[in-house]
């Protein structure tokens, strides 16, 4: 069974370290939680008001495609490479491990 984190906005794993999906397609942004290590595929799909995304330190890994649709997005985070966060950005289909 997957739960739900205390605001609503995200579907994430049993384990509690996977964000599975976005389950407010409206949202302008987000804080990812603490000890997510996991965004999966297209988690954050069609989320076209998104605008900001800022990621915890323990993220280790962004599936692919898992910001497809997310043509607002500007990537907030101190712990990606520029270039990385670039990738992610534009492509939405960067498979990224930290």
């Amino acid at each position: 069974m997957n739960k739900t984190n205390e605001n609503k906005l995200l579907q994430i794993s049993e384990d509690g370290l996977t964000v599975e999906k976005c389950l407010d397609k409206t949202i302008e942004s987000i804080v990812i939680p603490e000890k997510i290590t996991t965004i999966n595929e297209f988690s954050f799909f069609d989320c076209k008001n998104l605008k900001r995304i800022t990621f915890p330190d323990s993220l280790r890994y962004i599936y692919a495609f898992a910001f497809r649709g997310c043509c607002n997005l500007e990537l907030h985070d101190n712990n990606i490479e520029a270039s990385k966060k670039e990738k992610i950005n534009k492509s939405y289909g960067y498979v990224y491990k930290k």
